[in-house]
């Protein structure tokens, strides 16, 4: 009998390697007794402990900021160009003399024309401005949305057991394959939407910091200042908060939780079910390259596309100072107002660019990483 503390990984109706198996893997498992045997350590593996699930979320994420940090920076700079940069507190030179008597000025035609900008104008490093607040946020943010993600899968998936156990569907639990279709579909978008909006309370004060040492207008020389300096800003808001620092860090957690909510749900769930149909419909085996890179791509659409205004109202709302919008509500109706419904798309190419690499990467250090230490896959 195990022990309580080597809590060994059950098979679950969202694993599909466990339950449902494709038809390469299933071909390649019973083919032999030796290659039956060749997946007994596999099926072993023990699930890691939380410390070890926020770790190795934390690694996965920081590994893919570092790659992904020009396209988050140049998205950032789209989004916020047409805001108005002489009211900004501590607007550089160069971000006031893009201001006109009329309003701001489109600095940026697209991604391409706004890279070539920045490296002309600022270097080439200037692509990775703000990647310490960057990989601060990955440590916090991705490093709990990701290490929690599991674990609230999993104790989803043990109600939905018991709930069908209790409706006369003896033959389906936790341990078995649903009779309904939808059911792991939304567990994980469930799961996915939870562990992202907890992970995105813990890291906005960073997501806030690096929004705004990405925009090029604030001359913060460490995480730590910009941190300061945003506290700060709560004492002298336009519309001070009773939590006084505390909200001006916390500046667009609303937002920033709707959006990483969003992202996670479909980023982590339908990276699953897409990778589960490219398999299915190719025959390609579930660790080919081509399923890692289709699947996180896809995933990646999907949550460029339905964050987008999310992302756009986050970026809004902390590139400039606390109390200059009343909440999540009032930035979006003066986006719309000024910029119409087209202004909650701005950025969307290079969110994508960045997305669909950084997806794939992520989860594969991820699962990478798991696995080297002897853990299950996700």
């Amino acid at each position: 009998m195990a022990a309580v503390g080597s809590e060994t990984a059950p098979p679950s109706v969202y694993d599909r390697r466990d339950t449902q198996g494709h038809s390469a893997r299933t071909s390649r498992g019973n083919s032999s007794d030796g290659q039956d045997n060749s997946q007994a350590p596999q099926r072993s593996r023990t699930k890691p402990g939380l410390v070890a699930q926020l770790a190795v979320g934390s690694f996965a994420a920081g590994t893919a900021t570092c790659i992904s940090a020009p396209f988050d920076l140049i998205k950032a700079r789209l989004q916020l160009q047409r805001l108005d940069q002489g009211k900004i507190l501590g607007a550089t030179a160069a971000a006031a003399a893009a201001t006109t008597e009329t309003g701001p000025i489109t600095r940026y035609r697209g991604m391409f024309h706004a890279g070539f900008v920045i490296i002309r104008d600022e270097g080439p490093l200037a692509l990775w401005s703000g990647l310490q607040a960057a990989l601060w946020r990955a440590l916090t943010y991705s490093g709990v949305r990701l290490g929690l993600y599991q674990p609230i899968r999993d104790w989803y998936a043990s109600l939905v057991g018991e709930y069908t156990r209790g409706h006369a569907q003896p033959s389906t639990s936790v341990t078995g394959s649903p009779t309904t279709p939808s059911a792991p579909i939304a567990v994980k978008l469930l799961a996915g939407a939870t562990s992202g909006a907890l992970g995105a309370l813990v890291g906005t004060p960073f997501e806030a910091v690096k929004v705004r040492m990405q925009s090029g207008r604030y001359p913060y020389r460490s995480t730590w200042e910009a941190l300061q300096a945003m506290a700060a800003e709560g004492a002298i808001s336009a519309r001070p908060s009773l939590l006084g620092p505390v909200g001006a860090l916390w500046n667009g957690a609303a937002a920033t939780a709707a959006r990483a909510a969003t992202i996670t749900a479909t980023q982590v769930g339908l990276y699953d079910v897409v990778k589960t149909t490219v398999t299915d419909t190719t025959g390609w085996p579930a660790a080919d390259a081509r399923v890692f890179l289709s699947a996180a791509m896809l995933a990646g659409f999907f949550s460029t596309t339905s964050s987008s205004a999310f992302d756009v109202i986050k970026t809004t709302q902390q590139g400039k100072p606390h109390g200059v919008y009343r909440g999540m509500a009032d930035c979006a109706v003066q986006i719309w107002r000024k910029e119409g419904i087209f202004a909650f798309f701005k950025g969307w190419v290079p969110a994508y660019v960045r997305l669909g690499p950084h997806t794939l990467i992520t989860l594969w250090v991820y699962e990478f990483a798991r696995r080297m230490l002897g853990y299950t896959t996700l």
